[in-house]
């Protein structure tokens, strides 16, 4: 019969005790760190050596999940076996479900678990992002989940042909369920044609700093020596780009996002097509914005079998605006867009003050790389 002992003495470790105990008996607690007692009934905690050489031993792991991977490797140098001798607590008893893909994986995450009934039938195996990853997916992972969630990463990509969703889909057996859903990262291109990737300016410990992409105009005009005067005028009075240029690129844009839709499960386009005149659908050319990832959850959940009504407070979940780009009044008036961004960056710490509009956005950007054109 096997004793079941929560690996991690902190909080998680106490909530897995409240929620699997009126299923399994609980032997005792297992820390590298505490000691003494916890829990409902003054658990030992115990340290994993005393406990190890029992064969009978499960040990649900209960720690923040960004420790899992950490944990997962000394009980595996123990010579133990995930699934058969340690679980993520999330998932003991449960249906396992694999979300694989890029950052935007993380909100489809928060969002799946606001829904009482995806939980009550799944529990979700600790997330890391692709880019995240040191090795791809994991045989034993593959063959004990049941659900799979994947982004639709391509052959060709930069991590190698062993991270796209066609090889992880070769693994899976027909018999499990398989939802893909479409990579949209770099779309937002639509509402950002100044933005540049790949700028980490200026060069310093911080790479990303508080502008991780680089502002093209700007950058230009600071090479030019105008003022900050000249700059916010010409970005936000003028028209760094002609009404033709810019529905020109957005009809080309689009037609790239019809495209990726093309071998995914969930299909948001028409979703796109019919909202984005009223609603902000990107913070930058890579991040979507909960709404947009709203209907891509509520697709997973229909493909479930899952009704379940997110409402408007999407805020509450993770927002990608860290780095928040400025959308040019230029492009608001040539596509027709009605929303406005009032504020950026509302979410992040990225700003130096508490209310950063475009004014302000513009000010920062020119203080924090002005350095570059003064030599």
């Amino acid at each position: 019969m096997r004793k079941y002992y929560i690996f991690g003495a902190s909080y998680e470790g106490v909530e897995a005790e409240y929620t699997l105990c009126n299923d399994i008996e609980i032997e005792g607690y297992i820390d590298n760190f505490a000691e003494g007692t916890t829990g409902s009934k003054r658990y030992r905690i115990h340290k994993l050596s005393e406990t190890i050489d029992d064969k009978e031993s499960f040990y649900i792991v209960a720690i923040n999940e960004s420790r899992y991977p950490e944990i997962k490797k000394q009980l595996l140098d123990k010579g133990l076996k995930e699934f058969d001798d340690f679980i993520y607590w999330r998932c003991f008893g449960k249906r396992m479900a694999f979300l694989y893909g890029n950052c935007h994986m993380s909100v489809v995450k928060k969002m799946l678990l606001a829904c009482p009934e995806f939980t009550l039938k799944y529990g979700i195996y600790p997330f890391a992002g692709i880019h995240e990853m040191s090795s791809p997916v994991g045989a034993e992972v593959i063959s004990n989940c049941k659900l799979f969630i994947l982004q639709n990463v391509r052959d060709e990509n930069q991590f190698g042909y062993e991270f796209s969703t066609s090889y992880v889909t070769s693994l899976i057996g027909k018999e499990k369920t398989t939802i893909i859903v479409p990579n949209i990262y770099g779309m937002g291109s639509i509402l950002f044609p100044q933005q540049k990737n790949g700028v980490k300016h200026p060069v310093a410990a911080d790479e990303k700093g508080l502008f991780f992409h680089a502002d093209t105009n700007i950058d230009k005009m600071l090479e030019e020596g105008k003022s900050f005067e000249e700059i916010r005028d010409v970005i936000l009075l003028g028209e760094p780009y002609s009404r033709e240029w810019i529905i020109e690129e957005f009809n080309n844009t689009v037609e790239k996002f019809r495209c990726t839709q093309a071998n995914c499960d969930i299909d948001v386009f028409d979703f796109f097509m019919e909202k984005y005149r009223d609603h902000q659908m990107f913070y930058d050319k890579g991040h979507p914005t909960n709404f947009l990832m709203r209907a891509i959850v509520s697709g997973i959940l229909e493909k479930l079998g899952i009704t379940y009504d997110f409402g408007d407070d999407l805020e509450r979940f993770y927002c990608m605006d860290t780095y928040e780009e400025l959308v040019y009044p230029c492009i608001y008036k040539a596509l027709g867009l009605n929303w406005r961004q009032n504020l950026l960056r509302r979410h992040s710490v990225c700003k130096l003050c508490k209310r950063m509009d475009a004014e302000e956005y513009i000010r920062e950007y020119i203080w924090w790389n002005k350095n570059n054109y003064n030599n």
